[in-house]
């Protein structure tokens, strides 16, 4: 009985296909019956040349017209006799260890894909553009030595790789009507039967690289055009995706992309400069770079106006605490009535949309983009004043805000703080609580007793997270979906009790606009503070990340410290 075998498509490269064999000729330490399958993809030129005295045995050749690799690797897995299948493109030159690893874990584990360690040969004509990539594909596979329990589907990569016929079958084979990714497209579907993916650092191929730079960046373009096919037939695969990310760069970076690909003569420009920085020290960061905005263009081409908007503004959660009078002075946590107002206002005025927290988390749960400039309103603490100050404004909005609350201390004050405008605050009770949930607003958890969670044990940890959801839930007689960190500290003990206590999501305090790629548990807020000005408020808006900008006030505002 066959054990493996290995599938190797090809199409005019009988250079690369015969030293692809001959690779395999030299493998050690491989017990057990395995055959060779080569698939002609519609080659002009002979392939029985390149099979002529090959030493390994004989190899099953199958001919078909040209119809993609995807298609000539399934042709290869139906005519397959192997138990386990082992694909190699025809361009690589497989370590002695390679097949013999493949084989140790399918037979260690079932249910599983063997992810090979793959390194890039650029030749001369690649030019700087090969030597480059090369550095930036050794540093993803040094993440997987460093890493070995990190590989998902988003690794899948089918020069080395290997699964279970059954399962190959169960899945339904490569899609055949992919341009590119359909390696991707397999392992997401292969994820979805659930197997595990396995890094095997000792199944080690080399693969040829010659495109030159302009083939760098239609390959990174192809990789953004297929990301949006593979996002319309699995809306889950979303948050793996770059695709699901744009909101995750920086501020510098998200220009950058827009301008390189968009403004007349910038390809040109990046072609012409591109051999100077490819030896530069820069260059790393520069590949890099040219890499995601070619992925982005391709998505950018790819869809409607409406849908790139949805998919590159992401969504700002605001994060606020206290509420005081108009015409008071305000401070790093108390934010005037009147500026409030005029904030809401603000983002009304200029075609901001308003979600309600458990609408945005129905959207996020589901896959789906949330419409371009959202916004959610969270409060948290929840202080008296509140109910009186803050919500009238966004009742007036059209806007359903969510508050936090820490259950431990409800209908009491602030106990936690050491700050004189905090210290002592009064806490809304539980009838006012109902009574807010009546008129619009969300309630979610922030602990019993705001303690920092990093550090706890334990117990202490469930009765902080898990208690607080228990406390809600009876008070408010539903169930409770969201929690919020106490000044914004978690680890990944602080996690787990989240998860483990039930909440579908929670937030932090770290910057940022909210991605679909963000965790659901680390959920990122912009805080609000009581002395922006509107204008700071505008900018935070816009660049979805308040840092630099307080970093620009700082020599006038000094008022810093941990978020509550």
């Amino acid at each position: 009985m066959v054990e493996l075998s290995i599938v190797i498509p090809t199409r005019d490269r009988p250079s690369s296909l015969r030293a692809c064999l001959a690779a395999l000729a030299n493998q050690q330490n491989v017990t057990g019956e395995i055959e060779v399958v080569v698939v002609d993809d519609g080659s002009v030129r002979n392939v029985e040349p390149s099979l002529a005295g090959w030493p390994g045995g004989p190899v099953r050749l199958l001919h078909q017209a040209n119809a993609g690799p995807g298609a000539a690797r399934n042709r290869g897995a139906r005519e397959a006799r192997g138990r386990v299948l082992l694909f190699l493109d025809d361009d690589v030159v497989g370590e002695t260890e390679l097949v013999a690893t493949h084989l140790a874990a399918h037979r260690d584990a079932d249910r599983i894909v063997g992810l090979g360690h793959m390194t890039l040969r650029p030749s001369r004509a690649a030019g700087p553009s090969g030597r480059n990539l090369r550095e930036w594909w050794e540093s993803h596979y040094q993440k997987l030595v460093e890493q070995p329990d990190r590989p998902t589907f988003m690794d899948a990569f089918t020069g080395n790789l290997s699964v279970a016929r059954d399962a190959f079958d169960e899945a339904g084979g490569f899609a055949e009507d992919l341009p590119h990714s359909e390696d991707v497209e397999l392992g997401y579907r292969l994820h979805r039967l659930g197997l595990g993916f396995v890094y095997l650092p000792r199944a080690i191929g080399h693969q040829e690289f010659r495109k030159g730079f302009p083939a760098f960046v239609a390959v990174a373009e192809a990789s953004g055009r297929a990301a949006v096919e593979l996002y319309r037939r699995h809306p889950a695969m979303l948050p793996a995706m770059p695709l699901g990310g744009y909101a995750q760069a920086g501020l510098k970076e998200r220009a950058a992309r827009r301008l390189t690909f968009s403004l007349p003569g910038t390809r040109a420009l990046i072609r012409l400069i591109e051999p100077a920085i490819g030896r530069s020290r820069w260059r790393r960061r520069w590949y890099g770079f040219v890499l995601r905005a070619g992925y982005w263009s391709g998505v950018r081409a790819s869809v409607e106006r409406a849908d790139w908007a949805r998919l590159t503004s992401g969504t700002t959660v605001f994060l606020y605490h206290g509420f005081s009078e108009d015409g008071t002075a305000g401070s790093r946590w108390i934010v005037p009535v009147g500026r409030f107002a005029a904030q809401i206002a603000w983002l009304r005025r200029h075609g901001f949309t308003p979600l309600e927290l458990n609408e945005w988390l129905r959207l996020r749960a589901t896959h789906q983009l949330p419409p371009a400039r959202s916004f959610v309103v969270t409060i948290d603490d929840g202080y008296e004043e509140t109910q009186h100050l803050a919500l009238p404004i966004l009742r007036r909005a059209g806007v359903a805000g969510a508050i936090f609350l820490v259950t431990g201390l409800v209908g009491q004050s602030n106990r936690w703080d050491m700050d004189p405008l905090l210290a002592g605050r009064p806490l809304i009770g539980w009838h006012e609580a109902r009574r807010m949930e009546r008129d619009g607003i969300t309630f979610g958890a922030h602990t019993r007793t705001h303690r920092s969670l990093t550090g706890l044990n334990a117990s202490e940890l469930e009765d902080e997270v898990a208690g607080s959801r228990s406390d809600l839930q009876r008070e408010l007689g539903h169930a409770v979906t969201s929690f919020a960190y106490p000044f914004g500290d978690l680890d990944p003990e602080a996690v787990a009790a989240v998860r483990q206590a039930g909440f579908a999501a929670a937030f932090g305090t770290r910057a940022g606009t909210c991605s679909p790629a963000d965790s659901d548990l680390a959920l990122r807020r912009v805080t609000v503070y009581g002395t922006d000005s509107l204008l700071r408020f505008a900018l935070v808006v816009w660049t979805g990340d308040s840092r630099w900008i307080r970093r620009l006030a700082a020599r006038r505002w000094r008022d810093v410290g941990p978020s509550r």
